[in-house]
């Protein structure tokens, strides 16, 4: 039977503004929320730039509903942690609110050394026991996962939440390049917003990085790349560094080579990890990743959460009593149950309940191919017809219209309830008439009413379809991003595109179809955020023969 959290038994000790020298002399700003009793207790640790003190600003908002919600507070909830027996520390990074330093990237390698030192500095405190862990969602949730990496010898278990394990593919979405970090310095006010940053210096990683030459000769090449052109935001980003030299240093190094691209060695991480994620389409599609490449990378104890879809809420306080459990588990001796149940747990809609299973993928998946047929048809049989006239469309630029231009595919009214839960590939042929574009590819449920649900997507830069061979696998392709395997596309040429969908679990109703849409376009605006597409008119055909097999390739598990 599984066991509750700790009882809350402490009241709250706060100091603020705490100094945390580093190896090289900086000096990191953090705030220290303890029991009020004597002792010594496990701490847990959270860190971000957006601002330590901002993270105690827990009013009820919760997201989408309320417009005043606040996604950057995500450090976790105090008054839950503290008075069972846990010290809360909220850390401003490197070069952020009242920590000293530059801030220079996100995630960055800099980042994991601080962190290194922060968790040692911890571990000697009176009031800590030696034990020290990490707490909190997106930033909060990537960086334990970039410390962690760094092995401090102190830092004992870890809960990340909504992380991202590839920074490049956090930023660039199959080479496209997503435009949520533009506001996420300066802050957002919309139907989903935040505070962004809290204060800080701010520093351009490239201006002081890029050889002159080398930096002139990027930031040309993007000044005059059409697509940036025609979204004034971004040329202004261009133009003016300090305005955001967080999203002037992604546009300055479009590929994944780059220096820049600093990512946490999961293989290094042996201690015990849960991780987890809400399920799309409302959580950014990085976070949605994430899970299954911790699960594969990491080498310690491990577990998963994959719970309902939608953002996790904001202020942070949900999930609580399943973290306090893990770390009572580890920290605590308590026989909780934690590591005798089946180590992932995920939510599957449509049967809208939990799952749980024992791996990742799950072994008795049934990995099934539909194929793309005339008429708009998806089916496990693949065309036996020679050659067959394609699809298409033609996508004209955002700066002439608003409307997205797409074709569609969908499976016949199912037989039986079928279950769909694991990551998912496209493997597409298609030619253009111009030498670059992107595609994005949706999986929705259709039911029979004509009412759909958006499951996942995927994106992919066609210049950027070289496969990563080594990395492969039967389930997810990967991609070479790096500059010198960028290959232009030949006009009028048939490629083979291979394109990650983002993992979901879901059953499809009997009577419901699985409808898969392809196009080229997001309107900024319209959805969480938008990719960055071509200036040009650019016409699309999808190829779906007996030559030319396009096929969706789907993870059935057996009911």
């Amino acid at each position: 039977m599984k066991k509750s959290a700790s009882e809350p038994k402490y009241g709250i000790k706060t100091e603020c503004d705490v100094s945390v020298p580093l190896r090289d002399g900086v000096k990191l700003s953090i705030d220290v929320y303890r029991p009020d009793a004597a002792g010594k207790f496990p701490v847990l640790l959270a860190l971000s730039p957006y601002g330590k003190s901002t993270q105690r600003l827990m009013y009820p908002q919760p997201m989408p509903a309320s417009t005043l919600g606040d996604a950057c507070i995500e450090a976790g909830d105090t008054n839950y942690i503290v008075p069972r027996g846990y010290v809360h520390v909220i850390a401003d990074t490197r070069g952020s609110g009242k920590s000293e330093g530059e801030y220079l990237s996100m995630y960055s390698e800099q980042e994991s050394l601080d962190g290194y030192d922060l968790v040692e500095w911890l571990a000697q405190q009176p009031w800590c026991d030696g034990q020290v862990g990490m707490i909190g969602i997106s930033y909060y949730g990537t960086i334990q996962l970039v410390v962690a990496s760094s092995r401090p010898p102190h830092l004992k278990a870890i809960a990340p939440l909504e992380a991202t394990t590839d920074q490049y593919l956090a930023c660039y979405h199959g080479g496209v390049v997503d435009a949520f970090y533009t506001e996420l310095l300066t802050g957002r006010h919309s139907t989903l917003s935040w505070h962004g940053y809290t204060k800080g210096n701010y520093r351009s990683w490239s201006q002081k990085h890029l050889s002159k030459e080398e930096y002139e000769r990027r930031l040309d090449e993007r000044m005059s790349d059409p697509g940036i052109r025609q979204y004034n935001l971004l040329y202004s980003i261009l133009q003016a560094p300090e305005k955001n030299p967080i999203f002037f240093d992604i546009l300055m190094n479009p590929n994944s080579d780059s220096p820049y691209w600093w990512s946490p060695d999961l293989s290094k991480i042996e201690i015990p990890v849960l991780c987890g994620v809400g399920q799309f389409p409302n959580c950014g599609p990085k976070f949605v990743r994430g899970p299954g490449m911790i699960w594969q990378g990491v080498k310690g104890p491990k577990k998963m959460l994959i719970t309902p879809p939608g953002w996790l809420d904001r202020p942070f306080v949900q999930y609580h009593d399943e973290i306090i459990r893990w770390y009572d588990y580890w920290f605590k001796g308590v026989q909780n149950g934690v590591m005798e149940e089946k180590p992932i747990r995920w939510f599957v809609t449509g049967d809208d309940e939990y799952h749980e299973e024992q791996e990742w993928p799950v072994a008795r998946t049934q990995w099934t191919d539909y194929y793309l047929r005339s008429f708009g048809r998806l089916m496990k049989e693949p065309e036996t017809w020679g050659e067959i006239e394609p699809d298409g469309y033609t996508q004209e630029p955002l700066l002439v219209t608003n409307k997205i231009k797409a074709v569609s595919y969908a499976t016949a009214p199912m037989s039986r309830d079928t279950e769909v839960s694991g990551p998912i590939s496209l493997y597409l042929y298609a030619s253009i008439d111009a030498e670059d574009s992107y595609l994005k590819a949706t999986v929705y449920d259709t039911d029979p009413n004509g009412k759909e649900r958006a499951l996942t997507h995927g994106h992919l830069r066609l210049s950027h379809r070289k496969l990563d061979e080594v990395r492969c696998k039967p389930w997810q392709p990967f991609h070479d991003h790096s500059e010198a395997a960028v290959t232009p596309v030949v006009p009028g040429e048939v490629n083979e595109y291979a394109i990650e969908l983002y993992p979901f679990m879901h059953v499809f109703r009997k009577g419901h179809q699985l409808r898969l849409e392809i196009c080229s376009a997001d309107l900024p605006g319209a959805a969480f955020s938008y990719h960055v597409g071509s200036a040009k008119t650019i016409s699309h055909k999808i190829y779906r023969d007996s030559k030319f097999q396009s096929r969706l390739n789907l993870p059935i598990i057996p009911r």
